[in-house]
């Protein structure tokens, strides 16, 4: 049986976590990470699928949605222990992890660091590592919200996170995408960009014990090629490429998603069961 949802607030020692349980009472559960400049509602329309059979819990990231965020800097293994912090409180023993760009990053994290807490892991349209040019431009993202705010960060950002036609198309989720970007915080945003340009997990993970689906939209610029590099490394992985999806494929191509990641999870909760 589903229940409704579930509005929480879990203290860490760096932040006010926000973050919703709902689905199956008697389901595995599955957390939902989100990308940067975006909330929990990035997985409105996944966690509604996934509760018929899961019990969900979806989190705002530090600085992000609801969840409070200092200036202080921190990293992906920081925001990690948010996470591992928001299980302990609600005594969630073990949990399938889904994550997005930077969620995809915490979820690989959280695979590599507590890995008797993470069941199996999706890690969609994200990297592992951080070169040059990629923390070149998190340099010149972060100067342009230290001076013009994050009204500045959409211009810049939609035409990398969808494809051309459906720009062009506009339908109802971009206006949706633009005010969650114009929602968070400068603080969130500045934190988590500077996480980003400190990311080095590729080494990690040819030690990656979880079984693990790798998930990328085939026109998000450099990340097929980086996902398929991490796939050839981590064991036992997976990588699912979906046609006419960027960035935010789970937006862009819901039930190509939707189909990858439940038969990935129901595959594992079958075999834990």
């Amino acid at each position: 049986m589903a229940s409704e949802p579930r509005d929480i607030r879990i203290s860490t020692a760096s932040a006010d976590i926000h973050c919703r349980v709902e689905g199956r009472k008697d389901g595995p559960w599955v957390t939902c990470l989100h990308s940067l400049a975006t909330n929990l509602h990035l997985w409105d329309h996944q966690a509604a699928l996934l509760g018929r059979c899961f019990r969900v819990l979806r989190l705002d990231m530090r600085g992000h949605g609801q969840s409070s965020c200092t200036d202080a800097p921190f990293t992906v293994e920081d925001l990690a222990e948010d996470v591992v912090r928001v299980w302990d409180e609600l005594e969630i023993a073990s949990s399938a992890v889904l994550g997005l760009s930077i969620g995809g990053m915490i979820a690989l994290v959280l695979g590599l660091d507590v890995p008797g807490r993470v069941s199996c892991l999706v890690a969609a349209d994200c990297r592992s590592d951080a070169p040059e040019p990629f923390v070149a431009m998190w340099t010149q993202r972060k100067e342009l919200v230290r001076s013009e705010g994050m009204a500045s960060v959409a211009a810049v950002t939609l035409p990398t996170w969808f494809t051309p036609s459906t720009l062009a198309l506009q339908p109802p989720f971009l206006k949706a995408v633009e005010k969650m970007i114009g929602a968070t915080s400068v603080a969130g945003y500045l934190g988590a960009a500077g996480a980003l340009q400190k990311l080095a997990v590729r080494e990690r993970l040819p030690a990656m014990t979880r079984p693990t689906l790798f998930l990328v939209g085939a026109d998000d610029g450099l990340h097929p090629q980086a996902m398929a590099q991490m796939q050839e490394c981590t064991p036992g992985s997976m990588l699912t490429v979906l046609p006419n999806a960027a960035h935010l494929s789970n937006l862009e191509q819901p039930e190509a998603f939707d189909d990858a990641i439940l038969t990935f999870l129901r595959s594992r909760a079958a075999q834990a069961s």
